[in-house]
């Protein structure tokens, strides 16, 4: 048979208080890695193509860094239009590679 605990919690007589900081700046890191696409060489059909990529990633990325910051009631019509973004992005995309060359 397991005996009973017998613990007990210590009453609260003061309070602390803790300040953290951080350095580490992951928006600007993951911006700045999706962005290649911008500059890269190529054909106008495959320029376009990563343009669109590229700059919907952007996009979609600053929703993301927004939502980690906004207040919760937000979330849902930013997550929506993130999606919205992304169907336009494969439409875009769609369109630019079935166009007759």
């Amino acid at each position: 048979e397991v005996p009973k605990i017998t613990a007990t919690t210590p009453a609260v007589t003061a309070e602390r208080r803790t300040v953290v900081t951080d350095k580490v700046q992951l928006d600007r890191v993951y911006l700045s890695w999706i962005t290649p696409a911008f500059y890269k060489p190529g054909e106008w059909r495959a320029r376009w193509q990563n343009w669109t990529r590229g700059l919907s990633l952007v996009l979609v990325g600053v929703m993301m860094v927004a939502i980690a910051r906004v207040p919760f009631a937000w979330v849902g019509p930013l997550l929506t239009f993130a999606g919205l973004l992304l169907v336009a992005r494969g439409v875009l995309g769609s369109l630019l590679s079935l166009r007759p060359r």
